[in-house]
């Protein structure tokens, strides 16, 4: 379905339009009872009054998109602003609709296909549920975050950046997702179809529309190397460039000091490289196994993980790119 630059405009605005239609409605019309609950971001510092919380909890398709049109439909009759998030890490108070709808998808779905390397994935989904799927069977996405609590659509609406050298940010693994405009209409985008709306979208902080599910593309698990070399701020630009023009070098990251003493002169350059050869996998999972004892009635992907995290000292694997190989933010 392809949608008109005036018809992405004027949903656009619909969206927008709906904190000061929330205003003149109270003003001029009736008055719109205070909201009665309080939500917050992960910064803990945007306490917000909210009208209600609603949970999109189905997972098939056609219910969950009657759910979600009932309440657009039920937001535009009140004049009360709606703002879909996952985690709500995205800070700053911008996904906590005051004295509207905060709206929540429940239940995470993710589909790989190995063969194209490709999965699909709903927006609520957070990455440690797409870790715990595509770890198994020896994937893992492209480009995430630091932290594997962030949701997915959040991951796009604000067009995150990752530590991988072959891929930029989140946008560059998107192969089409779903997106739902203020009318209730469902639109498809990509780089080819709605390219202009695909634009927006990314990174457009949830303002075109809301997010339905992506389908992204994963890469191959693989054991990396860290390597970290200290340097003086002079020598960190070039030498930033040349390892990352390095195709042996798969992530990569620098920072800059910022203690008192040497403040910005000092920099720190960490590149992550395959370990060669690598690791058989089931000889991996038979070492961990000896390290630890895990309860046999877990399934077998929350066994693997519990073994890696003692592995790699009690901490969760998402967090240690070295042992894992995915690519993080």
């Amino acid at each position: 379905m392809l949608i008109s630059r005036r018809r992405l405009l004027a949903t656009s605005a619909a969206l927008a339009a709906w904190p000061l239609a929330a205003r003149a409605s109270r003003a001029a019309v009736r008055r719109v009872p205070d909201a009665p609950f309080i939500l917050d971001d992960a910064s803990r510092l945007n306490a917000t009054p909210i009208s209600r919380q609603a949970i999109l909890a189905s997972v098939e398709e056609s219910r969950l998109l009657q759910e979600m049109r009932a309440m657009l439909g039920e937001a535009a009759s009140a004049g009360r602003p709606v703002a879909a998030g996952g985690a709500r890490h995205s800070m700053g108070g911008q996904s906590l609709p005051r004295n509207g709808i905060a709206a929540s998808f429940a239940m995470p779905v993710i589909e790989p296909d190995t063969n194209s390397r490709i999965y699909r994935v709903s927006a609520g989904a957070r990455w440690r549920d797409v870790i715990r799927v595509l770890d198994p069977i020896g994937f893992s996405p492209a480009v995430t975050q630091s932290n594997h609590d962030f949701s997915v659509g959040g991951t796009l609406s604000v067009n995150a950046h990752g530590w991988p050298v072959p891929f930029g940010p989140f946008s560059t693994t998107i192969r089409r997702f779903r997106l739902m405009l203020a009318d209730g209409s469902v639109v498809v985008c990509s780089e080819s179809e709605n390219p202009e709306l695909f634009r927006f979208a990314v990174g457009g902080y949830g303002l075109f529309g809301i997010v339905i599910d992506a389908e992204l593309r994963m890469a191959e698990n693989s054991l990396l190397k860290p390597h970290s070399e200290l340097m003086t701020d002079d020598a960190f630009a070039p030498r930033f460039i040349a390892r990352a023009a390095d195709p042996s070098v798969r992530m990569l990251y620098g920072r800059l000091s910022v203690a008192r003493e040497g403040f910005l002169h000092e920099a720190l350059l960490v590149d992550y490289t395959p370990v060669q050869p690598q690791p058989d996998r089931r000889s991996v999972e038979k070492l961990l196994g000896l390290l630890v004892r895990v309860p046999q009635h877990l399934s077998r992907p929350d066994r693997l993980r519990t073994r890696q995290a003692v592995a790699v000292g009690g901490r969760n694997p998402s967090d240690a790119p070295a042992r894992s190989g995915r690519r993080h933010a």
